[in-house]
């Protein structure tokens, strides 16, 4: 029902991709983080608030790989483009 990319602190990462649409009014994880951040006020944290969850999980996983870039955790290489085809 859901996919995304899943990533570690030993720089392990694995990206699943959404097999079946989720049942009724169920909505994905990436959406449901984003609602709750936009309730609490905190939407300017969250770049990647989007409607379309794979697009969402791209862009929260990009964010992260720029985030961590230049640290001892860097995920810099696995972009998200190279995951998929690997």
């Amino acid at each position: 029902e859901k996919g995304g990319v899943y990533g570690c602190s030993e720089r392990r990462s694995q990206l699943t991709e959404k097999c079946v649409n989720p049942p009724g009014e169920a909505k994905p994880d990436v959406w449901i983080a984003a609602q709750l951040a936009k309730r609490m006020g905190l939407e300017r944290l969250i770049p990647w608030n989007d409607d379309d969850s794979m697009a969402a999980n791209e862009k929260a996983w990009t964010e992260y790989i720029t985030v961590t870039k230049d640290t001892d955790h860097t995920l810099w290489g696995a972009k998200y483009d190279r995951l998929k085809k690997e």
